[in-house]
């Protein structure tokens, strides 16, 4: 933790002190304590001095850094654009000041909160019980099995597939309403070692990892992607503002 903290205050005091016309005011960082909390003392000195006037523009590295808690948030966003303050979420290439901004960072904050208490219930679920595979029944929303990458793809790639892929739309169906403003061959970020098979008449998206993968899937009013449009950038926002719109 010391190690990465160490880091990340390199990283920006560097980053900060690149761009002309901009000053340094510090780094305000708390150890140990995830976005989740809102008592972090570094977090409460970087909004008096925002209140106090001797900031007006935040870089973090995420939401999920910035606050988990999408109340708190989107409260400390109001108040520090009402004080003429812009936040710039790194990861996200978002400004809280932009036509947009609220709306994005409402849906992507919602994304970490839930990320976190989902992490949390896992780790009590670890706690009680341990289980690798096995045969479980789904929903059944979408038809389809969840298949393992292992023994699917070549041995040498690596699994998890952790990284950027591009969107290969399926040629069986018209374009989804889900990329009303992405274009074919956008790049979305993946974190997965299953995958979902035998549903390619619902496939609206494909990657290639070495084999077809599915990226997305719909039916009716339900749509489902295996990337994290929240992790994806400029292409993950469009992504989310088009969900918003059907």
């Amino acid at each position: 933790m010391l190690h990465s903290l160490s880091a990340q205050v390199s990283y920006y005091s560097a980053f900060i002190q690149r761009h002309p016309g901009w000053q340094y005011c510090g780094v305000y960082a708390d150890e140990a304590l995830t976005g989740t909390k809102e008592a972090r003392d570094g977090f409460q000195r970087l909004l008096t001095d925002c209140r106090n006037g001797q900031i007006d523009l935040v870089i973090t590295k995420s939401i999920s850094r910035f606050a988990r808690n999408t109340v708190t948030l989107l409260e400390t966003v109001r108040e520090l654009k009402a004080l003429g303050v812009d936040v710039f979420f790194e990861e996200q290439n978002l400004h809280s000041i932009s036509t947009d901004g609220e709306l994005m960072i409402t849906i992507l904050a919602s994304y970490a909160q839930e990320e976190s208490l989902s992490a949390s219930e896992n780790q009590k679920w670890r706690v009680r019980k341990s289980f690798e595979n096995g045969e479980y029944e789904g929903l059944g929303l979408i038809p389809g099995e969840v298949v393992s990458f292992k023994g699917a793809i070549d041995s040498k790639l690596k699994i998890p597939q952790i990284g950027w892929n591009s969107l290969i739309f399926s040629k069986n169906r018209e374009k989804s309403r889900l990329y009303k403003y992405t274009d074919e061959g956008a790049y979305v970020y993946f974190v997965h070692s299953y995958y979902a098979s035998s549903c390619d008449d619902f496939v609206s998206a494909y990657t290639q990892y070495g084999i077809n993968i599915t990226a997305s899937a719909e039916k009716g009013s339900i749509y489902a992607v295996q990337y994290h449009p929240e992790k994806s950038g400029k292409t993950g926002l469009k992504i989310l503002q088009a969900f918003c719109e059907i």
